[in-house]
């Protein structure tokens, strides 16, 4: 889904962000898995995201809800306005969260088709499901 006139996202990378240091492995290894050709990214917080996603324009974000200094719904808004800055593709955001999630991002996801959530704990099949869907969908 690429609209015309933007740069188009780096769909060989994928970032993950999750506070969870086991979180962030269990991730790594099932994209190692499942999508061998992808490079992966990883971050504790929605700070070091945004400055990673500067960096490397990824295809793909799996952003945790609920992080310290920057949580992942204001990493969003601040991802989407550095893409509209530099006329670059919005990567498919997959959030996460294990807890209650705020009616903006059920919003956000409601609105746009290449957003989901992933509600925690879920399975790593689940997750290869979505990582691939995503991941086809951004390369159209």
């Amino acid at each position: 889904m690429i609209k015309e006139g933007l740069a188009p996202c780096d769909n060989s990378r994928i970032l993950v962000v999750d506070d969870d240091r086991l979180v962030r492995r269990t991730f790594r290894i099932i994209v190692s898995a499942e999508l061998p050709e992808c490079e992966m990214d990883l971050a504790g917080d929605g700070t070091e995201a945004v400055e990673l996603f500067r960096e490397s324009h990824h295809g793909m974000v799996i952003l945790d809800i609920y992080l310290p200094i920057m949580g992942g719904l204001e990493a969003f808004r601040q991802i989407e306005k550095e893409c509209e800055t530099r006329n670059w593709q919005m990567p498919s955001v997959i959030f996460c969260s294990g807890f209650h999630v705020a009616p903006e991002v059920e919003e956000i996801i409601a609105n746009n088709p290449q957003h989901c959530l992933l509600k925690k704990p879920v399975t790593g099949s689940v997750v290869a499901d979505v990582l691939k869907q995503k991941i086809n969908l951004n390369s159209d």
